[in-house]
């Protein structure tokens, strides 16, 4: 598949962008991949790592990955993604992990947000994303 080539922007008076990008254009000709919110759970739907909000993130991670790969995308693909956290003071457990599986050349915009609970009480970070796939 090739390359989706999306322009990303990052006005210099916007602030810096880090591990992220602040605007993103898609040419047209693209399939648009909407994944639902990834939460850290197995195949049965137990919560793995819970507590453990480096541990989540890697599940939800992974998720995502495998999300991406059944659409027939990649993380390149990846052009807006959201997280939400039910507590910021560890965001750099997550910032880590984000920083093994995203691709720092080809960046999403990304919304980060503190939220007081998640569908299950043990959940402690959900993400969901858009790709955009060249067809």
């Amino acid at each position: 598949m090739p390359d989706l080539n999306a322009r990303r922007i990052n006005p210099p008076e916007n602030g810096p962008a880090n591990g992220y990008s602040h605007v993103l254009v898609v040419d047209p000709g693209v399939s648009t991949v909407y994944i639902s919110g990834q939460v850290p759970v197995d195949e049965q739907g137990a919560v793995l790592a819970v507590g453990d909000l480096a541990g989540q993130t890697e599940v939800v991670f992974e998720h995502l990955g495998r999300a991406l790969a059944a659409a027939g995308a990649s993380w390149k693909d990846l052009v807006r993604m959201t997280t939400y956290l039910t507590d910021m003071r560890d965001l750099a457990a997550v910032r880590t992990v984000r920083g093994r599986f995203l691709d720092p050349t080809a960046l999403p915009t990304s919304t980060l947000v503190e939220v007081s609970c998640l569908f299950h009480p043990d959940f402690l970070i959900e993400v969901d994303a858009i790709a955009a796939v060249r067809r």
